[in-house]
Parts: C-alpha cells; sequence; structure tokens
C-alpha cells in the first residue's frame, strides 16, 4: 500500500509540473517557430577552415547564433574560438565542479542539403505546421527544443540541485573534434543526454569506423569504353542517392550498355546521350548509413550496370569494389559480418566514389556491434580486400557506447519517456553515433519517436510545430529529473 502511495504521489506531482511547463512552452511557440527557422537558413555544413572558424564561416554563424539566442534567454554563454558553445545554468548551492553538471549535447552543423527538395534546405520555411530545412531534425531543431526546455524550467522558478550546461558542437557530422576540443579544457560531466537519436533512449551505440580506398589507373588503357569520369554520394555516412558515370563508349559496346539498362526498373538506370559521351544516371533512395535497409545504394546500381564493359586496371579494381562492397550492406562480401544480441547486425556502407583524370577513390562506412571485436574485424577485412588487390586505409574508429539499463541517467529518463508518451517502452541500441560515446552516463533521448517520421540526412527534412513543442517539454521533464 506505501508503494502505491509513492507512486501515486509521483504521478500527481508529474502531472503538475507538466501542466506548469506546457503552459510556459505553448507560449513559448512563437520564438520557437522563428528561433529554428532562422537557425535553418544558415547552411552551416563544414567548409574550409577560417579564423576563429575551424569548420568554416557558415558553422561559426550558427555557433554565434545559438549564442545570442542563449543569452536572451538569460543563460552565461561561452563560445571556444567556433569550436563550441556552452549555456550554462548555475546552481545556487552547487559547486561548478563538473561532477555535479547535468549536460545536454547537441549540433549545430549539418551534411549537405543533397538532391530531391521540394522546399528550400536552407531557407527554414513554415508550410502548413512544417518547419523545413536541413537540421530541421538532425540537430538544430532539438538543439531548440532543448534550450528552451531550459528556458521554461527557469521561467516556472525552480532551482536546481545540480548546474545545467547546453553544449552545442560545430562538427558532430564530420570527425566530433568539437566535443574531444570541450573534453581537452573541461573534465566530463556527470551525465546527461543528447537529443540527437531515437526515442525512448539509446543504452547502446555500435561502434563507428572509416575506411578509403585509392587507385591510380592509365587512361591508356580505355579501347572501347573510356571513362571521363565517375562521381556518387557526398558523405561517407549516408547511403548515396544518386550516382553517374561519364563514358564514352564504341558502337558495339553501346549496344551492350543498352541491352544491359533493360534489366533496371524505371527511374532506376537513366542514359542519356549527347555529341561527347554518354551518362549513365543511377537512382537509389538516400538514407543515414547506420540503416541502410532503409535506403538503396546508387553505386552499387549504377557499377552493376557499368561494369560488364569497363576496361583495365580500373575496371578490375571497380568489378573487385563492387564485389567487396557495393553488393550488399552487412559485411559478407568483405568477410565482416557479424552480430551480437544488444546491437545486432554489423553494416558497412560504400558512401562515395570518385573516379577521374587517372584517379579513383571511394570512402566506406562501418557500423559494427559494441561486443565485437574490432581488431579482429579490420583484420578480416584488410585481408580480403587485399586478396583482391584492393589497398584499404583505415581513416577512424570511435568506440561502442554502452550504458547499463539500470544507470540512474537511463531509468530516469525512460521514467520520463513513459510518463510523457504514456507506453511501455524499453531502451534500444542503433548503429548511428551521437557525442555519447565520448562521455560517460550519456545517452540518446529522441528527437525520433518509433514508427515516427525520420527525415535525417534525407530530402525535405522536416519538423511538425507541434512536435517541436512536445520535445521540449519531454526534454524540460527530463532536465527536472536529472538535476532538480
Amino acid at each position: 500500500m506505501k508503494n502505491e502511495m509513492l507512486k501515486e504521489n509521483r504521478k500527481l506531482e508529474a502531472d503538475e509540473l507538466f501542466e506548469k511547463l506546457d503552459i510556459i512552452i505553448n507560449g513559448f511557440a512563437g520564438n520557437m517557430v522563428k528561433g529554428l527557422s532562422e537557425f535553418l537558413a544558415i547552411p552551416s555544413t563544414e567548409s574550409e577552415e577560417e579564423p576563429n572558424a575551424p569548420f568554416g564561416a557558415e558553422v561559426a554563424k550558427a555557433l554565434a547564433y545559438y549564442k545570442e539566442l542563449a543569452e536572451k534567454l538569460g543563460f552565461s554563454c561561452y563560445n571556444n574560438a567556433g569550436y563550441y558553445v556552452t549555456a550554462d545554468w548555475q546552481a545556487p548551492a552547487c559547486s561548478d565542479k563538473a561532477a555535479e553538471i547535468v549536460g545536454v549535447l547537441s549540433h549545430c552543423d549539418v551534411v549537405p542539403a543533397g538532391k530531391g527538395w521540394h522546399y528550400p534546405p536552407f531557407g527554414g520555411l513554415v508550410e502548413e505546421g512544417y518547419i523545413y530545412g536541413r537540421g530541421a531534425q538532425d540537430d538544430k531543431g532539438p538543439t531548440i527544443a532543448a534550450i528552451y526546455a531550459m528556458a521554461a524550467l527557469k521561467e516556472a522558478g525552480f532551482n536546481p540541485k545540480r548546474s545545467l550546461r547546453h553544449i552545442v558542437g560545430g562538427n558532430e557530422e564530420s570527425g566530433c573534434a568539437c566535443i574531444e576540443k570541450y573534453l581537452a579544457e573541461d573534465k566530463p560531466l556527470w551525465g546527461g543526454f543528447s537529443p540527437d537519436g531515437d526515442f525512448p533512449l539509446i543504452f547502446a551505440e555500435k561502434g563507428i569506423a572509416r575506411f578509403k580506398a585509392e587507385l591510380e589507373y592509365d587512361e591508356a588503357e580505355f579501347k572501347e569504353c573510356k571513362v571521363h569520369a565517375i562521381h556518387g554520394g557526398t558523405v561517407g555516412n549516408a547511403v548515396p542517392g544518386e550516382a553517374e558515370a561519364g563514358l564514352t563508349l564504341s558502337p558495339v559496346v553501346w549496344e551492350k550498355l543498352k541491352k544491359q539498362a533493360e534489366n533496371y526498373t524505371k527511374g532506376e538506370l537513366e542514359l542519356l546521350e549527347d555529341e561527347t559521351k554518354i551518362t549513365v544516371k543511377a537512382c537509389g533512395k538516400a538514407c543515414h548509413a547506420s540503416t541502410p535497409d532503409k535506403g538503396k545504394n546508387a553505386i552499387g546500381i549504377l557499377l552493376s550496370a557499368i561494369l560488364p564493359i569497363m576496361e583495365g586496371r580500373l575496371g578490375e579494381w571497380l568489378k573487385s569494389i563492387y564485389k567487396l562492397y557495393g553488393k550488399e550492406s552487412y559485411g559478407k562480401g568483405s568477410n565482416t559480418c557479424c552480430k551480437d544480441e544488444v546491437s545486432g547486425c554489423l553494416t558497412l556502407n560504400l558512401g562515395t566514389i570518385h573516379v577521374e583524370n587517372g584517379k579513383a577513390k571511394i570512402e566506406l562506412d562501418m557500423r559494427y556491434p559494441v561486443e565485437a571485436d574490432f581488431g579482429e574485424i579490420w583484420q578480416k577485412m584488410a585481408a580480403t580486400a587485399a586478396e583482391k588487390r584492393v589497398c584499404l586505409q583505415m581513416l577512424e574508429n570511435k568506440a561502442p557506447l554502452y550504458v547499463p539499463k539500470d544507470r540512474e541517467t537511463v531509468t530516469a529518463l525512460m521514467r520520463v519517456y513513459r510518463q510523457m508518451v504514456d507506453v511501455d517502452a524499453e531502451p534500444i541500441a542503433i548503429g548511428g553515433g551521437t557525442y555519447c560515446r565520448y562521455l560517460k552516463n550519456f545517452v540518446a533521448f529522441g528527437p525520433i519517436f518509433p514508427e515516427g517520421e525520420d527525415r535525417m540526412h534525407q530530402a525535405d527534412e522536416r519538423v511538425k510545430v507541434e512536435q517541436l513543442l512536445f520535445l521540449s517539454k519531454i526534454y524540460a521533464v527530463a532536465l527536472y529529473e536529472l538535476a532538480f
């Protein structure tokens, strides 16, 4: 009976808290929509380094925009030379020790827009209840939701027992040098979450490794099939939606290619002929590299179509690349296929290809299970590539994340999710990577709901206005649980 009374009292307390925060955040709605729209209008993809802008001028601009917004909301902010910005709320009775600070980890950089958009990717357009733009879900929308969650708690008059710090980085999509910079200059935090994944909560993230392979070839070897260029993909951590090749073909080879193209569905492969060359265009479906089953790799489609007519050393190399990495996405060709009960199967994505002027290059993105031995995986992968005369180089390896389900951070956030969404759910494991793997006691918490729309790294990325508000309410209650 006592336990039941405690549960009922806790439910009444949670309902009262939510009602108060609900009113405040609804009142923020206009400013949140305006703020996100302006935030999305900044094309903050990584570009050439400039003074105080290590990831390019637009990323630095986005960080500056966030800092100005957070300061207007009453928080003390610090901008570390274009690497990251922090927004702090010091607890009255708390020291400034990092061990007593609850953190929220966001990022303002975005992947390239890519093609296929029906709305301006950097316009921040609001239409029919949705806000469109690259970063609406990953991760500018959740960043806005999180800082307004902190603002709602402040306006409600609550006094935190632990201090709060919102860290917004500028390099999550292409290296995480920003969070490494933070950790080099400050101590790890007590714990917290990153609004950069899935609900109900991500307790395990697969390891992430990136690779490349290169080749120099002699264009003089081309006899009946001259390769002008082959290009596909923009970044390694996305399944490419488009790829194309520019070729000059003999009449016999041209007929062979046309015959080969008949094997593909409408819209999957297109042949265009002009006075100078034949252009072969492949159309797949772009998606995040961690979930290749949700997409269709256009580079794989293109290679399967043109390989029968390829010549010379380049032709042999491309055939090996296709057999190793282009036919499927689970490591069978590269001898790396494996899985565990915690996080599932290894995935391997052929993310980019560039062939031109005697040089060829591919990039690969791997997500491997949390309990797998990466040393063994890499040994097998390199040996199998060498057998096919492909020299593979490892660019990066990020260790997996695994936070036990009974950890305080996990139990508190799962309690919030179950109360707010009113469903009985369990933590999940993913192939994606977040800042959380760099700190202890951090987990990814939203913004994508189960069965919800996920347009991260895809065309027409968007967030519904009412969902943006609901995210902010969830994050406000979550911070209350962790810090108050």
